[in-house]
């Protein structure tokens, strides 16, 4: 239950508060499950975009990786 009053958006999570305990535990592990491959994702996306050329500062390249 304190799950339910510590969570700013409900809704927008797909949270159904009418659920038992357990259903609306179980909703949680899938949408943070959802958002951490969302999250794996765009990292990759971000670190295959990052390329060290020829003339490029290699402190500042690995800074961004």
């Amino acid at each position: 239950m304190l799950l339910l009053f510590n969570t700013k958006n409900l809704i927008g999570l797909g949270i159904n508060t009418t659920e038992t305990a357990v259903d609306i535990w179980a909703s949680y592990v899938v949408t943070y499950k959802i958002a951490s491959s969302i999250e794996q994702l765009n990292a990759e996306k971000v670190l295959k975009a990052i390329s060290l050329d020829k003339n490029g500062d290699f402190t500042m390249y690995i800074t961004l990786l």
